[in-house]
């Protein structure tokens, strides 16, 4: 089910429109992220957890992300979230891997008019799956075959934020104008 949030958007003091994103949309602006991973891989399957961080750290630079430390990330810093859950069956290992883009939002409570304006919005994360993949295999290739996982987990990211960017280009030319001059005056 495909979800769209309302983004209420200032365009000057005196004018402000409300805008329907798509999940996707709302990482058009991803360029600087936070990176966690749980690992959660039983019975030697994934030996080395910060081996797959180093790597996927290593291509999201390489695909132009920048790494913000989760204690130094300005508000609502989208979240690259790796997950590995597996363990060992017959011999074999079997991973579920995925990689998600998180990012917290405020969220206008629906049919909220009556009551006081602090109470009208509300804190949600939202998170758009990047990448699912259901890994099997010998223990000792596990390792480097969920970290191939993640270099095309990351492949797929840039992708989506640049669909993202596409389409909010394309369908809000004044908030991408807004958010590039945004961008510029941080720079």
């Amino acid at each position: 089910m495909r979800q769209f949030f309302q983004f209420l958007f200032l365009v000057t003091p005196q004018l402000a429109v409300a805008i329907e994103l798509s999940n996707e949309d709302l990482f058009f602006d991803a360029k600087s992220v936070t990176i966690s991973i749980s690992d959660q891989v039983e019975d030697g399957c994934l030996p080395q957890p910060q081996s797959v961080l180093v790597s996927t750290v290593a291509a999201l630079r390489g695909n132009e992300f920048i790494i913000v430390d989760p204690d130094q990330a300005p508000p609502y810093t989208p979240d690259v979230r790796v997950t590995a859950l597996g363990y060992e069956a017959s011999q074999d290992c079997v991973v579920l891997f995925s990689v998600v883009l998180a990012r917290n939002v405020n969220a206008i409570v629906p049919n909220s008019q009556s009551l006081p304006e602090t109470y009208q919005r509300t804190p949600v994360v939202v998170e758009l799956v990047i990448y699912e993949s259901l890994l099997t295999g010998q223990r000792d290739g596990m390792q480097a075959q969920i970290e191939r996982e993640a270099n095309n987990a990351v492949a797929d990211l840039r992708a989506a934020v640049d669909r993202a960017k596409n389409s909010v280009q394309t369908n809000w030319p004044l908030l991408w104008e807004a958010a590039s001059t945004a961008r510029d005056d941080e720079d």
